[in-house]
């Protein structure tokens, strides 16, 4: 049944390159229009699928390389009935729309996360195809040298915060997982994790996962009695969960942990507006990073009126690369910032820019020109 499915899913994936505003799903029975969505998660660099609803339909897109693009149009009661399936394979109350949900589900050995928000015609729905920790090793992450390197500066830490910075679905999560495996490859640490949602598991980690995020200062504190050596403590909102993590980190912990920011020097600022004192933040932060994908051109690139090709998902990009922004802060790096000179910084070999990673890519025909300038112009 399985490959069946499969066959269905990819035959309608590549001979609808875009909707043209008529139903092209009821030639399929509605008891297996879910399971054919879920295959095409299962193809490779799909990561999203998108069910919005509209007054008389709704509208089915998915993600692939960063780029959504639109796949299928089904009647309102065929979405009816797929979103009654989803919400009792995740486990979400199917009676309390009101609220925004979430949940999880496991379809043929692999997991989907769930999160559903409704709109004025109805629910919006998103599934996101979680990797497995197999996935997570060098070859598949087609992570550049220069982040590998810094993994080895990590693991050599014995106390202080690392922090990760980005936009939502820049890949900070499989970034601090990679890390967290390969701390427990090469020692016995004690490792804590406090998560919302939890994405990975990992294997020797204690994984604490969290359903509201008030709960996460109250656990921090009795997480400390627990002797860790190694903590990840997901994102930084409140002023209260930034103190908490700061003194981990000035006590004699290992701390990862994210925060909202577009560039690594307005991590420091976030920090100070949630009224950590620049001194605090500077003696216990050890390396910061920002995270993004660029898009890497498919061979069928000609020039940008390129419509693609199938394997692109008529695209015109094959594949997405992740990139850093990084700063390590050192006795050196901190002078300088207490002298209030970012410019100072950049020139020094302990600050890695975008900019860099972006010229070699764009020098070995990996990225157009109006990816280049366009990721410039935001960043």
């Amino acid at each position: 049944m399985k490959n069946n499915l499969e066959e269905i899913a990819i035959q309608q994936l590549y001979s609808n390159k875009k909707i043209h505003g008529q139903f092209i799903s009821t030639e399929y029975n509605k008891e297996i229009l879910l399971e054919n969505y879920l295959n095409l998660l299962l193809q490779e660099k799909i990561t999203d699928l998108h069910f919005l609803a509209y007054k008389d339909f709704s509208l089915v897109s998915y993600r692939f390389n960063t780029s959504l693009i639109e796949f299928d149009k089904i009647s309102k009661k065929n979405y009816e009935n797929i979103l009654t399936k989803i919400q009792i394979l995740s486990g979400i109350d199917i009676i309390n729309d009101r609220d925004p949900s979430d949940g999880s589900f496991t379809f043929y050995n692999h997991r989907f996360r769930v999160s559903l928000i409704k709109n004025i015609n109805g629910i919006n729905c998103v599934i996101r195809k979680l990797k497995d920790i197999s996935d997570l090793i060098k070859e598949n992450l087609n992570y550049p040298e220069i982040f590998i390197s810094y993994v080895e500066k990590i693991k050599l830490l014995k106390n202080g915060l690392v922090l990760f910075s980005g936009p939502t679905g820049s890949g900070k999560s499989t970034a601090l997982a990679y890390i967290l495996i390969n701390l427990l490859k090469d020692s016995q640490k004690k490792i804590i994790t406090i998560e919302n949602p939890l994405e990975y598991n990992i294997p020797g980690a204690q994984q604490i996962e969290i359903k509201d995020d008030s709960e996460k200062t109250t656990i921090l504190k009795n997480i400390l009695r627990h002797d860790p050596d190694i903590l990840m403590t997901g994102e930084i909102r409140t002023e209260e969960m930034a103190k908490l993590t700061i003194e981990a980190a000035m006590t004699g912990h290992l701390v990862f942990s994210t925060i909202h920011s577009n560039n690594v020097f307005n991590v420091i600022n976030r920090l100070t507006e949630k009224g950590i004192a620049l001194n605090d933040i500077l003696d216990s932060v050890k390396i910061i990073f920002n995270q993004n994908f660029v898009r890497l051109l498919c061979d069928c690139y000609i020039d940008e009126n390129n419509k693609g090709c199938q394997k692109c998902h008529y695209t015109g990009y094959k594949s997405i690369k992740p990139i850093f922004e990084i700063l390590e802060i050192n006795e050196f790096i901190k002078e300088f910032f207490r002298e209030d000179d970012i410019s100072k910084i950049k020139n020094t070999t302990f600050y890695t820019s975008y900019e860099s990673e972006l010229n070699n890519l764009l020098v070995k025909g990996l990225i157009s020109q109006k990816e280049f300038k366009s990721y410039m112009n935001t960043n």
